[in-house]
Formats: C-alpha cells, sequence, structure tokens
C-alpha cells in the first residue's frame, strides 16, 4: 500500500512540476518562477529544469508502481535536479513540494544503499 501511495504521488508530483514552472507566470502570481534570487532573469533555466526534473520523478513513480529496480537512480537524479530548481527559484510557496523532494532522494538514497 505504501508503495502505490507513494508511486502516485510521485507521478503527481513530477507532472505538476512541470505544469506549474512552464506557463509563464503573471502578475498576480504569489511566486516567480522565471526569476531567480541568484540568476536573475532565467526562465529558460527554470523551463528546463522543472521539465527534465518533472519527467524524472514521475518516471521514478512510475517504476515504483511497476515493480523497476531503476526508480531509485531515476528518482535520486529527478529528486535532486528539483531540489536544486527549488534552491535557485526559492519561495515559501514551496515548502510542500521542497519536502516531497526531499523525502524522494532520501527514500531513493536509501534503496540505493
Amino acid at each position: 500500500m505504501w508503495r502505490t501511495a507513494f508511486g502516485v504521488l510521485l507521478v503527481a508530483h513530477g507532472l505538476l512540476t512541470i505544469v506549474i514552472w512552464t506557463p509563464r507566470p503573471s502578475a498576480a502570481a504569489p511566486m516567480d518562477t522565471s526569476r531567480s534570487w541568484l540568476l536573475g532573469e532565467a526562465r529558460a533555466v527554470s523551463v528546463a529544469l522543472a521539465v527534465v526534473a518533472g519527467l524524472l520523478i514521475a518516471a521514478s513513480g512510475a517504476g515504483l508502481l511497476s515493480h523497476q529496480d531503476w526508480w531509485s537512480v531515476v528518482g535520486l537524479g529527478g529528486g535532486a535536479l528539483s531540489l536544486a530548481l527549488f534552491a535557485l527559484f526559492f519561495s515559501g510557496w514551496w515548502l510542500l513540494a521542497i519536502t516531497i523532494s526531499t523525502t524522494l532522494v532520501v527514500v531513493a538514497f536509501r534503496d540505493l544503499v
């Protein structure tokens, strides 16, 4: 049951990462997905990182759901990219997503060791 719940959460988290980061942000949005505190205006970087991280996270969830051994390697990479994305474009609105990505990195690492 935990495998199914975590796998579905990972697929949803990966797809939501892509859905949230790829549209051009509006002025009314509570977070700016194209402006980094470190890089300045970096829309191309944010979209590229979000798409790759989202696809890797969703793939790791699919791998986990289908009992594949490679899910943890893919999840570790996707989770690390996701955390880098959230670090570069930090906002308090990302706290739940940061928690999910951190959990993914820890669980994937533990599965590898």
